[in-house]
């Protein structure tokens, strides 16, 4: 991307920012939102950094999981280095400047080429997604009626349905994927501008990354149960501070704030989130009947939660002097030759 284009994606996501802001600030009675934090006591702080951690912990060994299928030599702790300072490079500087730092600046240490880093982000990525979209689909089900028009929530569900059946064709059949791609590729405008040998390089990093998936039986399910489990404590987070703030809510009302929040994260806004996080995890938890103060305070304080500490550690990891290990070439020769771990 160029310099021009990053500086108009920079200043639209901050305008989204500003505006989704604007629509919270609007929204809320300041009173009643301080009164409603007022509400929040130490040990719900406590229980939620519980979660979190033990959520990170498990992002770190699902992510070490997929390295030790290329290099059977890499150790966790290795990992838990590159991944937090992604994470809080993530949180402070524009276009997901840390998952860059990840895959290049870490190779060294991780003892693999960056190529076979970008792969195993890309399954986090589609693991991530599949998880999101059917805690969405779920929360949408459990949602009174009358909350959103039918029309929306039968939109919504189609868009779900489809966003799931993709991820799972790509994940699990990828003759057909092939399929696809050689038909795309073979369009005339495709190749009327040039586009067929950049999209066919894009998906080669798709390929290359998928061999993680498809190595063993056993990898599949280790990084499918890991996902669900990354977002089940994700989500008790927000369900903590939540139950805290509102009891009468049900706790799926949490489970769909969370979801609903961490998608709206992909739209363009500043470092960190801010705005797009906040206002669709405030509207989350309004659909299930929370007040606009409620909701508002529940998405402030489950922010501060998952930025602040993560930020935080992972810029002390940042500034702490690296070790390389010895490098082990025979190790890091691909999927092919590692049948199952």
């Amino acid at each position: 991307m160029s310099i021009r284009g990053r500086l108009l994606r920079t200043g639209f996501g901050l305008a989204v920012t500003a505006l989704l802001l604007r629509q919270i600030v609007g929204q809320v009675d300041l009173q009643y939102f301080y009164e409603a934090l007022g509400a929040i006591s130490s040990r719900s702080i406590m229980i939620s950094l519980g979660f979190l951690a033990t959520g990170y912990f498990t992002r770190i060994f699902r992510w070490w999981w997929m390295l030790r299928i290329m290099v059977p030599s890499v150790q966790i702790n290795t990992c838990a280095r590159p991944f937090l300072v992604s994470i809080a490079l993530n949180n402070i500087l524009p276009f997901r400047v840390g998952d860059v730092v990840r895959v290049f600046g870490f190779c060294k240490e991780l003892q693999l080429p960056a190529l076979k880093v970008l792969g195993t982000l890309m399954i986090e990525r589609l693991l991530d997604l599949l998880v999101l979209l059917a805690m969405i689909f779920i929360g949408l089900q459990f949602l009174s009626a009358g909350r959103i028009p039918e029309r929306i929530r039968h939109f919504s569900l189609s868009a779900v349905i489809i966003g799931l059946f993709t991820i799972m064709i790509i994940m699990c059949l990828p003759r057909m994927v092939n399929s696809i791609e050689r038909w795309i590729a073979s369009r005339r405008i495709m190749q009327e501008r040039g586009w067929v040998e950049p999209f066919t390089a894009q998906l080669e990093n798709l390929h290359i990354s998928l061999k993680v998936i498809h190595s063993s039986a056993t990898n599949f399910l280790v990084l499918i149960i890991s996902s669900v489990l990354v977002w089940v404590l994700e989500a008790e987070v927000f369900a903590t501070i939540a139950s805290a703030l509102a009891p009468e809510i049900p706790g799926i009302a949490a489970w769909f704030a969370m979801s609903a929040g961490t998608l709206a994260t992909l739209l363009p806004s500043s470092p960190g989130y801010v705005g797009t996080f906040d206002y669709f995890a405030m509207l989350g938890l309004s659909l299930y009947g929370a007040s606009s103060a409620i909701a508002a305070a529940f998405s402030f304080v489950v922010h501060l939660i998952l930025w602040l500490p993560l930020t935080l550690i992972g810029m002390v990891l940042y500034f702490l002097p690296r070790a390389y290990p010895p490098r082990n070439d025979g190790g890091a020769k691909g999927v092919g030759k590692r049948g199952s771990t």
